[in-house]
C-alpha cells in the first residue's frame, strides 16, 4: 500500500490564466509544460513521461453514467534545455490534444500491451492532475469552503492542481510517498516548482536551461560541500 505525506501548497494568482491566454493556450497547458521541465531539470532526461489522469467521458452520454471510468495515460514530452519555453508550450498543448484522442485505452492494459511486466508502476513519471471545478458553493446564501482531503494512494509524486473558479486563484498542491520523500523534499519540490513557473511567465522566450532553480543554500551546497 501507499501512504500519502504532508501536502505542501502553492497558490497562484490570477496572472497565470492571463499568460496562458497571451499564449492562445490553457492554464493547464502552461503547468503541465512546467511539470515537464522540471522533470527535465532535474533529471537532464530529455524525454519526459507524466501521468496524465483523465475523466475517459468523451461525449455527452459518458458524462451522465454514474461510475469510475477516468484514466491515467502517459504523456510524453521531449525537452532539451536550449528549447523555449514559449515552444515547449505549444508542444505541451499538441501532445495533450493527441493523448486525448485515446483517453478510452486503459492506462493499466498498456505495460500488459507493450510487454511490460511492471504495470502501471515505473511506467510514467510523476502524475499532473489539473481539476477544474465550480467551488463557489452556497446553501441559503452561506458560502462554502470546500477541502480536498486525499487524492488516493500516491506511488510516486503527485502534481495536483486546483482551478476553483472562484476568483481565489490556481493552487498547486503536492503529494508524496513518504517512503521516498521527506516533508523538506516536498517544500523544496514546491518551490523551485513555483520558481520555474514564474519565470516561464515573465520571459516566455527565454530557454528551459537558463532558469535558475537552486536557493543560495542549495548552490553552495553544490558547488562547495
Amino acid at each position: 500500500d501507499y501512504k500519502v505525506t504532508g501536502v505542501q501548497t502553492c497558490a497562484l494568482p490570477i496572472w497565470l490564466r492571463q499568460a496562458a491566454a497571451r499564449a492562445v493556450t490553457r492554464p493547464s497547458a502552461m503547468l503541465i509544460a512546467t511539470a515537464a521541465a522540471y522533470i527535465h531539470r532535474l533529471t537532464g532526461e530529455r524525454e519526459v513521461i507524466l501521468g496524465l489522469p483523465v475523466t475517459a467521458r468523451t461525449d455527452a452520454t459518458l458524462r451522465s453514467i454514474p461510475g469510475m471510468i477516468s484514466n491515467v495515460l502517459p504523456l510524453r514530452v521531449r525537452v532539451t534545455p536550449d528549447l523555449r519555453m514559449s515552444g515547449l508550450v505549444r508542444q505541451v498543448s499538441l501532445d495533450i490534444r493527441q493523448a486525448l484522442r485515446h483517453q478510452r485505452y486503459r492506462g493499466e492494459d498498456m505495460p500488459r500491451d507493450l510487454g511490460l511486466g511492471e504495470g502501471l508502476r515505473n511506467f510514467a513519471g510523476p502524475r499532473v492532475n489539473v481539476m477544474s471545478f465550480d467551488y463557489d458553493l452556497r446553501f441559503a446564501g452561506h458560502r462554502a469552503t470546500a477541502h480536498n482531503l486525499s487524492i488516493g494512494l500516491v506511488e510516486d509524486l503527485s502534481i495536483s492542481v486546483y482551478d476553483r473558479s472562484d476568483g481565489t486563484g490556481i493552487r498547486i498542491d503536492l503529494d508524496a510517498n513518504p517512503d521516498l520523500y521527506e516533508a523538506d523534499d516536498l517544500a523544496a519540490h514546491q518551490r523551485r516548482l513555483a520558481t520555474l513557473l514564474q519565470a516561464m511567465v515573465a520571459d516566455p522566450e527565454q530557454a528551459v536551461g537558463g532558469v535558475e532553480l537552486l536557493s543560495a543554500g542549495e548552490r553552495c551546497r553544490v558547488l562547495t560541500e
